[in-house]
Order: C-alpha cells, then sequence, then structure tokens
C-alpha cells in the first residue's frame, strides 16, 4: 500500500511539472525523498516501529524515488547529444540529493531533543 502511494505521488509531480527539457520532476521527488529518508532515519528509527518505517522508507519512499528514470533521463539527455546538460543534471542530483538526505537528518534528530 505505501509503495502503492508513494508511486501516485510521483505520478502526481510528473503531471503537475508536466514534460520539460531538464528533467524537473524526478530531480524534485529525488530530492525530496532523500531529504524525507534523512528525517526517517534519524527520528523514525526510535519513533516508528520498525514495520511502519519499513512502510515509509522502501514502500512509500522507495515508490515516489526512481534511480532507474534518472539513469534514463541522464543517458537519453547525452543520446541526444546534451552531454553538457547530461552532466549537470547528474551532478546536481547528486548534489542536492546528498545535501537533502544530511539536513533531513539533521532536522530529525533536531526533532528528537
Amino acid at each position: 500500500m505505501a509503495g502503492a502511494a508513494g508511486a501516485l505521488c510521483r505520478a502526481g509531480v510528473n503531471t503537475v511539472v508536466g514534460p520539460r527539457s531538464f528533467p524537473l520532476a524526478t530531480l524534485a521527488v529525488n530530492v525530496v525523498g532523500s531529504f524525507a529518508l534523512g528525517v526517517l532515519v534519524a527520528w523514525g528509527t526510535t519513533r516508528l516501529s520498525p514495520e511502519v518505517l519499513s512502510a515509509l522508507t522502501v514502500g512509500f519512499l522507495g515508490a515516489f524515488t526512481t534511480f532507474s528514470t534518472f539513469t534514463f533521463e541522464a543517458l537519453t539527455l547525452s543520446n541526444e547529444g546534451r552531454m553538457g546538460v547530461a552532466l549537470t543534471y547528474v551532478a546536481v542530483s547528486l548534489a542536492l540529493g546528498l545535501t537533502a538526505a544530511a539536513v533531513g537528518h539533521q532536522v530529525g534528530r533536531a526533532l528528537l531533543e
């Protein structure tokens, strides 16, 4: 159920953002998902049952975020001869994803205090 909800939310973001020359929808869900995962790892480990935590992280966030689409979009940009955009997309995705996860983790820890 959580996975289905995550997939539906990702589809909703794709619909709202719409098609663009830069894969903004995938970037958005991956950054938001990374932030949420950071919060849940820091806060949820002590506040949620293992089953609920797993449903939220593996289920919802696993379906909401998408590494395969990220990879496909980067490859597509590259194959279209847009190597600079592809490399920018990969770099921005990694930098923002890691930053969002770290900030989310700090937020989660702050919620415990």
